[in-house]
Parts: C-alpha cells; structure tokens; sequence
C-alpha cells in the first residue's frame, strides 16, 4: 500500500529495529485498518476462531505495558479516486466505499480497546490520513501504520514493521529523509503522480520509484520545485521551446574543449569567453554552465523524456490525488482523546465471549497487565490498584534487571486461590515501593556476610561435630594397622687377606646406591689395607676337587663399593 516501492528507497534513512523501550512515555496514532489487515492474514493462516482479537490484545498491551499511550484510529469512507484501488483488491468484484466488509471486524476491535480504556476514533476517510494530520499537528508523536502514505498526508514520524517476539520497530523520520535524501512531502507527492500510489495504480508508464526520485533531485539542483514543477508541464513555455528544439534535426554547434561554452579553443585564445568574462584564453575551472539551445537541452533532456510519457496521459496530473494528500492538513478538526482506567468487568464479559479464556487465564493476564501498568507510569489505567505482599528474588528478563514480586488478588477476583508473583522490571519497582526493596536488599546482605562468616570459620580451622555421637564406627576398625619391618644391614666381610685369588673370583659384589668406591690394596702386600665396612661379600660355594698346586698367592685388585 502507498507509494510504489517508496519503502525501497527510503532504505537508507530507516533506523531499523528500534526497541520499543525507548518509545516509552510518547503517544502513538495507530492505523487500526493496517492492523486489522495484518491480523486477518494470521487469522487465515492459522484458521482459528477470532485469533485477531488475540493478538490485538496482545500487540496492545504489549505497547501499554511499555509506558506508551496508544490512540487508535479507524478508516472511513473511502475517498471517490480510492474506488479503481479497491475495485483492484477485491478482483473486480462491484466495491463499497463504506467498507462494509471491514466494519464488522472494527467494531469488535473498537470494543475490545475501549475495555482496555484506549480511545478509538473514526476518520472521515483515511485512518493513515487522520493519523497523519494529528502528528503533523503536534497531538500525538508518531504513527504507527504499514502504509507509506502516511508521509505525504504529512506525518513526522512514522513506525512500521512492529516485531513483537524481538521487541522492535522500524522507524521513518521525515527530518532524516529531507536531510538524506533531499526530498520534503511535496516531493514524495510528486514522486507518487509519477511512480503510481493507492490513487493511481499504474502512474506513468514505465515509470519507477528510482526515476522519479531522480527527477525529483534533478528539479531541486534547478531550485524549483518538483510539484510546482509537474503541474505546469503541459503549459511551460521553456519546455514546450527545448522540446521543439530536441525534435529538430538541427546540428549542435561547435563548444570550447577547455571551458564547454560557445566557440572553439583557438577562437577563445585569441578573443577570450565570454561566459568565462575572459578577453583572452578561456578558464578551464569555470563553474558558469553554457546557455545555448542544445546545452539547455542536454541539461533538461530527462525531463524532456519523462514530461514526453507523463504527457500521453490526458488526465496526467491528477489534482484530486494533489488534492488528497495536501488539503488533509488544512482541514484538520482536532478530536477529543481521552484515556481511562482498564474496565476489569466488562474487558472479563468480552474476553470470555469472543477469545474463550478460562477465570483463571483472564485473572492471571490482566493482573501482570495492571501491575506492570502501575509501576511503569501508567496508574490512570488502573482502577484498583494491587499491592505487593513480599519480593521473592531477583532475576533477570531480557537483559533487564527485574523483581519477582507477590501481589494481592483483585477484589473481583474469586477464582485464584493463592497470591499472583509477577516480574517487574528492579528500577520500576524501587521508584514506587523503596522501603520493601530496601528491606529485601538488606536481608540479602545480612545472609550473605553469615554465609561468609561461617566458611571463613571452616577455613580456620574450625573443629567438626564428633561423628562417633552418632553410633558410626571409626574408619581405623575395618582393618589392621601393619608396619613394614625394617632390613638389618649386612655385617662387613672380615678377614679378607684370608681370601684367596679362586675365592675372589666367584664373589658377588653389591654395589649400594648412596656410595662411591674406593680401591682395596694387593692382599699380599705388607701393607694390607681396605676399606670394606660397609661392603657386602657373598662368597659362593666352592667344588672341594678346586685346589691351587703350590703356587703362590698371587695379587689381585678388588674394587669395593663403599
């Protein structure tokens, strides 16, 4: 809906995703016919018994619950060039400009919100055009539809794109798009008579967003204005001159290579430009464009081809759409908002005849919707206020430090047996009830430092209850106690100059671990010295037939490990 790819092209102004948080304390106008048809194709989908009126409730409290005041808007009759649009839509079929079909589904809608204590008002054709007019005139901060014709009825603000799962927006600002894009409301309406909108379907042949944003641009780098500007193709003189230039068979005449103007560059070396105000030579920086015939053409020569196609159309422009969009704003009678408290009984009546919520269900919703409401800076929404009874613990909702909090029953509530704990956002909480979340804090603290208190007191040392007291045996009875005994070291060899040469030969020497070895002298020698002390000899049996003949002892060395 709106002006044919216009979204497209405002792209780049777009502040995607913004949180619905930080709209919080503003008032939104919102197209309830967008929303209704938004909600109609789930409806489809999903096959559901009045699932619109569900999700409506749940896409406005959403809002409500946020600290944003909500004012909804209805369509009226259709304005009489809407007529070929909705003719389109409807396949053709004979079309109502009263909408019969829709006001069915509105007025449950407006029932609905009306419980909730949200006003609803009717405009007398458009809901986007009334939206529009009461942002424009400062009544409400934005608009909140998905129709791009919102801007050209002259809204500030508008909001699209509502993600209730992530909690976002898309946000268009007309300051953003005039600074960005160059283009005021004056231009998008000129930008509609070209590219097509809901008034005109089609707009000019082979026509697109893209090029009538360029032609927009091209008519503000002239200084005029790009509406001004359509309106008086039919009857401007200049142009109906460079179109009779364009189509004649005229050859361009000869331009300076230096600066482009009239002449050549010898001519201009000798006898200086004039548009370059030189008497000789000519200056190739010059910022003065030539105004010759085929120049002015050149410069005009897009305009002169979408002028051609716009052209062909003997309707083209149409004033009543220039109309429609422009003299909304002028017409404005400003209604009278007022908001009041959520009606409990009848919102429970309503809720229970069209959605089928269980008591329970019902109370358990609009409980968490009024405390919410209450302590986010929307107590005229709430008749009976509830009050918290204890705060449970601390938590954390979607990255946002919270509360959980019981609160009392409604008094019309004799459904629910016990207390209701709802989260609330910590910093809400603390701004309407201190004292309690004070107290819960020092309670907090004063466990904490016991904690702490106590595990330090382990850590010193801190003596552990007998477990015999309790009849467990000891650990040391299920089994014996045993000590490994001790080795006894080995007595030194004595007398070993009585050893002979066969009996050293077959000795088996130990080498302990800690010892480093010293050298035994010739056992024969005189002076017979050793350092056996701790030194283990092992001497083997010996055959009795092993006996030495006469011969002398001869001398041996012996390495002993010390």
């Amino acid at each position: 809906m709106g002006v044919t790819k216009l979204w497209t092209l405002l792209t780049d102004t777009c502040q995607h995703d913004l949180p619905v948080s930080s709209l919080h304390g503003q008032t939104i106008a919102v197209d309830l016919s967008s929303w209704i048809c938004e909600l109609r194709k789930i409806q489809i989908a999903q096959t559901i018994p009045n699932l619109y009126l569900k999700n409506l409730f749940y896409r406005t409290t959403y809002f409500m619950k946020h600290g944003i005041k909500l004012v909804f808007v209805e369509d009226g009759t259709a304005p009489e060039i809407k007529k070929a649009a909705l003719a389109y839509r409807n396949k053709n079929r004979e079309t109502s400009l009263d909408r019969i079909g829709l006001k069915s589904i509105s007025e449950k809608c407006r029932e609905l919100l009306n419980n909730l204590g949200l006003p609803c008002i009717q405009s007398v054709g458009e809901a986007e055009a009334l939206c529009a007019q009461i942002n424009h005139a400062g009544v409400v901060d934005g608009v909140l539809t998905s129709d791009g014709d919102a801007l050209l009825y002259g809204a500030k603000k508008v909001y699209r794109n509502f993600k209730m799962n992530d909690g976002t927006v898309d946000c268009y600002d007309m300051v953003e798009i005039e600074n960005k894009l160059k283009v005021d409301r004056r231009g998008l309406v000129a930008m509609a008579l070209l590219s097509g909108c809901d008034y005109d379907k089609d707009g000019v042949q082979n026509v697109g967003a893209q090029k009538a944003y360029d032609l927009v641009q091209l008519c503000t780098k002239l200084g005029v204005d790009p509406l001004n500007r359509i309106m008086t193709w039919r009857t401007n003189s200049e142009l109906k001159t460079l179109q009779k230039v364009k189509e004649s068979p005229q050859k361009k005449p000869s331009h300076c290579i230096v600066c482009k103007h009239l002449g050549t560059k010898p001519d201009h070396f000798k006898n200086g430009c004039i548009p370059c105000d030189t008497k000789q030579s000519c200056d190739s920086d010059s910022q003065v464009s030539c105004t010759c015939d085929s120049c002015t053409v050149d410069l005009h020569k897009f305009e002169l081809k979408m002028r051609e196609k716009a052209l062909r159309d003997p309707g083209f422009p149409n004033q009543m759409i220039i109309d429609e969009f422009l003299q909304s704003t002028k017409e404005l009678t400003l209604p009278l908002l007022e908001w009041k408290p959520v009606n409990v009984p009848s919102l429970k009546t309503f809720i229970q005849n069209h959605i089928r919520w269980t008591n329970v269900e019902f109370f358990n919703k609009i409980s968490e919707l009024l405390v919410i409401l209450q302590v986010n800076g929307m107590e005229w929404a709430v008749l009976e206020k509830i009050q918290p009874e204890r705060i449970v613990r601390k938590s954390i909702l979607k990255k946002t430090p919270s509360v959980i909090v019981e609160w009392t029953k409604l008094s019309i509530d004799t459904i629910t047996e016990n207390s209701q704990e709802i989260t609330v956002s910590e910093e809400n909480f603390s701004r309407y009830y201190p004292s309690m979340l004070q107290e819960f804090n020092r309670r907090k603290e004063e466990e904490k430092q016991r904690k702490l208190e106590e595990k330090n007191a382990n850590k010193k040392g801190k003596k552990r209850k007998d477990i015999n007291n309790k009849g467990q045996r000891p650990i040391t009875d299920c089994f014996v106690i045993t000590k490994k005994a001790r080795r006894s070291p080995t007595p030194p060899v004595k007398n070993i100059e009585n050893f002979s040469e066969h009996d050293i030969d077959n000795t088996t020497v130990t080498k302990p671990k800690k010892s480093r070895s010293s050298i035994v002298k010739h056992a024969g020698s005189s002076n017979q010295m050793c350092d056996v002390d701790h030194t283990t000899f092992t001497k083997k049996a010996r055959s009795s037939s092993s006996e030495h003949s006469g011969s002398s002892t001869e001398d041996c060395d012996v390495i002993v490990i010390d």
